[in-house]
């Protein structure tokens, strides 16, 4: 197709839909998000989905204080320089019985839907 057929085309209504399934984390990657003038540092999992798509996943949701919480994957450290023990990433850590990132690799891992469509990682 020529560009001047794509210009006027509208946006599709039909969104891809990844059903929620267990998929392997194949690696990991940081990734800097900035947010009001701050620069954070976020975890993202790169996953293989079992439909064949490849997923980045930087969100989870976990249990915490008897609630389950939803949070991005943050990257921060406490004052003795570790993962902090409540933080998402540590929770998820200890769900799937791991002690550092790395361990993730090649690790199954379950998904859930976001409410805003997005799979996450479920580590509850």
């Amino acid at each position: 197709m020529e560009m001047g057929e794509y210009e006027n085309m509208v946006i599709g209504e039909k969104q891809p839909v990844l059903e929620a399934k267990e998929v392997v984390v194949i690696t990991y990657i940081k990734r800097d998000v900035e947010n009001k003038d701050k620069k954070h540092e976020k975890l993202v999992l790169v996953t293989n989905h079992p439909e064949g798509k490849q997923l980045e996943i930087g969100k989870v949701k976990y249990l915490q204080e008897n609630q389950v919480c939803e949070s991005g994957l943050w990257l921060h450290l406490d004052r003795d320089g570790k993962l902090p023990y409540k933080g998402a990433v540590s929770c998820m850590l200890r769900y799937y019985n791991v002690k550092t990132i790395k361990e993730l690799i090649g690790k199954k891992i379950n998904t859930v839907v976001d409410d805003k469509g997005y799979l996450i990682v479920k580590a509850y």
